[in-house]
């Protein structure tokens, strides 16, 4: 039987005839689907589903869900609104999820995406692990290395042999057992090695500020310098002997010179005595016990004990210059009148 629709309706008013129920839109009226509909497949323009729909295929322009919409897949070539989809990873198309375990990932394989292991390479899981490395620590050896393989994932670590170098604990235990020697003896005196020890010696002194080194002989015992390998002791300032002991003797006397005595300069005697002993005869002027290659100044009495020659007999001016001359064996003295 037909169906007679308002006619002059409002919009959204609906009309119920039966089991089917029609909306005005403005324009015309469109057919609503009753509560829980069912299809097998749905294809619309424009579907609003306000309560519930159940299909196996959809396809629509435009879609508005209000309520709850199930179904295994859409196609919207409009827009659509209110639609939450539930699926799990293993339904899209290009995933094979499969039963993946913790702490898995998923990886590009052939194709597809797969789970497999977190940190390693190639396929299916393969490739290097972090368990797979290992370190191996050697005996110090040269300058030290460090060497990787690739066969066992093992880095070999040599450290640098160190034993001929001093290390700083080395040295700290080194100082720490030379310990604190004070100075032995008092203040200027030099210090010496007395049976590994220090030792200070008051016979032997040093004045820092005057610059003066100090030797006092002790329990009768001169201090003595010995002449070793040639090397000569030599002083360039004033040496001063300020011992009086007299000399009786080549063996006495405040200075003793075992050898000869060699003087470049000058040689005052104020004693009292002076003796030159010796046994060597004077054949020329070049030979006897005192040789004088200069000239010879006497201040007082000369007396001759042996034989007096000169090379030359005085003249008669020199006889009158106050000079003493010798002739043959004879000293004679030449005295100028009225000089």
């Amino acid at each position: 039987m037909p169906i007679t629709l308002p006619s002059s309706p409002t919009l959204d008013q609906t009309y119920t005839d039966g089991s089917n129920t029609w909306k005005w839109s403005g324009e015309s009226w469109l057919t609503q689907p009753a509560e829980n509909v069912a299809f097998n497949s749905l294809e619309a323009g424009t579907l609003d589903v306000t309560t519930s729909l159940t299909a196996n295929a959809l396809t629509a322009n435009t879609l508005e869900v209000t309520s709850t919409l199930t179904v295994d897949s859409i196609n919207v070539t409009g827009t659509s609104t209110g639609i939450t989809v539930s699926q799990a990873l293993n339904d899209l198309t290009d995933v094979q999820a499969g039963s993946p375990s913790d702490g898995q990932v998923l990886k590009y394989i052939s194709g597809t995406w797969q789970p497999a292991s977190d940190l390693s390479g190639g396929g299916a899981g393969g490739g290097l692990g972090l368990t797979d490395l290992s370190v191996s620590v050697l005996d110090a050896s040269g300058n030290g290395n460090l060497s990787y393989s690739n066969t066992t994932g093992t880095f070999s670590y040599t450290p640098a042999d160190l034993s001929s170098y001093a290390t700083q604990q080395y040295v700290a235990d080194e100082i720490a057992a030379i310990g604190v020697t004070s100075a032995a003896g008092n203040t200027t005196e030099i210090q010496y090695n007395s049976g590994g020890e220090f030792a200070g010696s008051s016979f032997l002194t040093f004045n820092d500020v005057s610059g003066t080194l100090t030797s006092t002989s002790f329990s009768g015992t001169n201090v003595t310098a010995t002449n070793v390998d040639s090397t000569t002791i030599s002083a360039t300032g004033l040496v001063d002997f300020t011992n009086t002991t007299t000399s009786t003797s080549a063996t006495t006397g405040a200075l003793v010179v075992t050898g000869g005595v060699g003087i470049s300069g000058n040689l005052n005697i104020a004693g009292t005595t002076n003796t030159f002993t010796g046994s060597t005869t004077s054949t020329s002027i070049n030979t006897g016990t005192i040789v004088v290659t200069g000239g010879v100044g006497i201040s007082d009495n000369m007396t001759v004990g042996s034989n007096v020659s000169a090379s030359t007999a005085p003249t008669q001016n020199e006889h009158l210059t106050n000079k003493q001359y010798v002739d043959a064996k004879i000293i004679a003295f030449s005295v100028a009148f009225g000089a």
